[in-house]
């Protein structure tokens, strides 16, 4: 059943978790984020892909939190509407300290192999809060 297209027709979709950032999460999410790929019309590859970058996220922020320090909770949501689906994917800076995220992505290489697998990666902030928002085309099967 997990290699089916959505049987609705309808590829919009809205879906937000949060889950901690511990590794042992990084294949769930990664499992999921391909999941939601193909329901959104990603053709299998693409999805895999996906998944493949919201992973090597997770893995990011499961390596930045300091020694010592808890991992961050992780806050992900989906949104598609048939067109471009995106993945917001946000945590605190944690009480330990900050990490800045995307250096730290960028110092491990996980921020370029991100961005092989994704049309456009974006960082922000929002108060003590780290944004990190991939964003993929969805381009129909052919």
């Amino acid at each position: 059943m997990a290699d089916e297209a959505p049987r609705s027709g309808r590829t919009d979709l809205t879906l937000s978790l949060t889950l901690s950032g511990e590794e042992a999460f990084v294949d769930t999410v990664k499992a999921l984020a391909a999941r939601i790929g193909e329901f959104a019309g990603c053709p299998a590859g693409d999805a895999a892909t996906l998944g493949q970058a919201l992973g090597q996220a997770v893995h990011g922020i499961a390596q930045a939190a300091p020694a010592g320090a808890p991992v961050p909770m992780v806050d992900i949501a989906f949104q598609s509407n048939g067109r471009l689906l995106s993945i917001d994917m946000s945590c605190e800076a944690g009480e330990a300290g900050d990490f800045p995220l995307e250096e730290t992505l960028a110092a491990s290489g996980d921020e370029s192999a991100i961005r092989t697998l994704v049309d456009r990666v974006e960082f922000a902030r929002a108060g003590s809060r780290q944004i990190c928002r991939l964003t993929r085309q969805i381009r129909p099967a052919r």
